[in-house]
């Protein structure tokens, strides 16, 4: 916690920077605390590795020994998809001393989206429990969702309680419904918030092959001579396959799980000489 009058011996800026420098070490802390909970064996070199920076400046960091750049706090920003609020504790000192310095007002991309918006684009959790709400033996009870998704009743009551501030999930006379059937992302946009949650498919995809039986999981895929020019059309047929499956489980049907469908289309190939007007 810091004082709100700040020491006159320390001038503004530095001290901004000294701010900053903490708000980022406590927010790697916390990523950190996180994966090895969940991944008990997790080691402080892989997850240098993940957010591409050495173990060696990586432990200088959590030491709040390693000064820290903009550019730095930027990269580890991206890195670890933090949100909005996160964002703001991180980088906004460096925008201060720049409007300091230069008179320009700085506004950041990243605060377009606020901290509940950014939270149910990226985490997984929230989309589970939207349809998990559909399901035909469904009870509103914070355990209860806790156990089917494999949560804590805390991560539960923080996701109900976001998506009811987003209202999309209404809750009368003790039941819970969806706000409305279908929700979708933006498509051929990139962000940290939809970067985070592509990366928590892939996690997810990998446990459920590790850990489900073949016969609750099917895992394919296809490798083929791809032109780049009819990347559009295969958007197009990859969409229409999702509207049909969704079409296909909404009639007739009386699901019991809640199932994520993860279609993976990207090169192998680099980028051919010709391609890059190099020639042959």
């Amino acid at each position: 916690m810091f004082p709100n009058k700040l020491p006159n011996t320390i001038p503004r800026v530095i001290w901004v920077f000294v701010k900053e420098q903490i708000a980022l070490q406590n927010a790697i802390k916390l990523r950190l605390d996180t994966i090895k909970i969940r991944y008990p064996g997790y080691s402080v070199r892989a997850f240098a590795r993940k957010v591409g920076i050495s173990p060696a400046t990586l432990s200088l960091l959590l030491k709040g020994k390693r000064k820290i750049s903009q550019k730095l706090a930027r990269r580890l920003s991206d890195k670890l998809n933090f949100d909005p609020q996160e964002r703001a504790a991180v980088l906004g000192g460096f925008f201060e001393a720049r409007k300091k310095n230069t008179g320009i007002v700085l506004t950041p991309a990243y605060l377009q989206l606020t901290v509940d918006q950014f939270q149910l684009i990226s985490d997984w959790r929230a989309f589970a429990v939207l349809n998990l709400v559909q399901t035909t033996d469904f009870k509103n009870s914070a355990s209860w969702i806790a156990r089917r998704l494999g949560l804590s009743v805390e991560e539960v009551k923080e996701t109900l309680a976001r998506l009811k501030r987003l209202e999309m999930l209404i809750e009368k006379d003790s039941k819970l419904s969806r706000a409305t059937s279908k929700y979708r992302t933006t498509d051929d946009v990139s962000n940290s918030s939809l970067r985070q949650s592509h990366a928590q498919t892939l996690e997810l995809a990998n446990a459920a092959l590790e850990n489900e039986p073949v016969e609750r999981r099917d895992f394919t895929w296809l490798t083929f001579p791809f032109d780049p020019s009819k990347m559009k059309d295969t958007k197009t047929l990859i969409r229409k396959f999702q509207d049909d499956l969704i079409e296909l489980n909404e009639h007739g049907a009386r699901p019991t799980e809640v199932y994520r469908l993860a279609v993976q289309l990207f090169p192998l190939t680099k980028t051919s000489p010709r391609n890059n007007g190099d020639g042959l």
